[in-house]
């Protein structure tokens, strides 16, 4: 399988969709479920308080820093730099995909991203079997590892960005 050029592309489609997803849905989805969850997962209350006093704006804000280091990852790839940057940014997007449909699965239903990560699945499906194709597949587990863990660092970061950005 051959990585085209818009096919790499396409990535920054996917991920905007999921995106823009999550940002209709999440406040609202939040305000809804908030209580459930906390009596759910006892575990998890102050994570979900947290949750629950995002506003939609700050969550923009980290949504936009997402979708630039994803665009010009993307651009990379297009422009002759190599696929390792933009395959970070897709392993992370899988991972981030699976990630909500387990926690569709926990919850027993609908979860903010969840319908753009069932579409968005087949994507990742097709990227890893064409990257799989041109890297041997310890660097590909290796760079996955990289994207998945700068990913996690970043929304830490933005995390509390969005935090001290709700705060009334």
């Amino acid at each position: 399988m051959v990585l085209t050029e818009l096919f790499v592309a396409l990535f920054v489609a996917v991920f905007l969709l999921h995106e823009i997803e999550e940002v209709l849905v999440v406040r609202r989805w939040m305000t809804c479920h908030a209580t459930t969850l906390q009596k759910r997962f006892p575990r998890m209350q102050s994570l979900l308080a947290v949750l629950s006093r995002v506003r939609t704006l700050p969550f923009i804000v980290a949504v936009a820093e997402e979708t630039l280091i994803v665009v010009v990852c993307t651009a990379v790839a297009l422009c002759g730099g190599g696929f390792v940057a933009w395959w970070c940014c897709v392993a992370a997007y899988a991972l981030h995909v699976v990630v909500h449909c387990v926690q569709a699965f926990a919850v027993g239903g609908y979860v903010p991203g969840l319908v753009t990560s069932l579409v968005s699945l087949p994507y990742c499906v097709v990227a890893v079997m064409a990257v799989a194709g041109l890297f041997p597949i310890w660097n590909l587990v290796l760079w996955g590892l990289l994207g998945a863990v700068l990913t996690a660092a970043n929304l830490y970061m933005m995390h509390s960005v969005i935090a001290r950005m709700s705060e009334p």
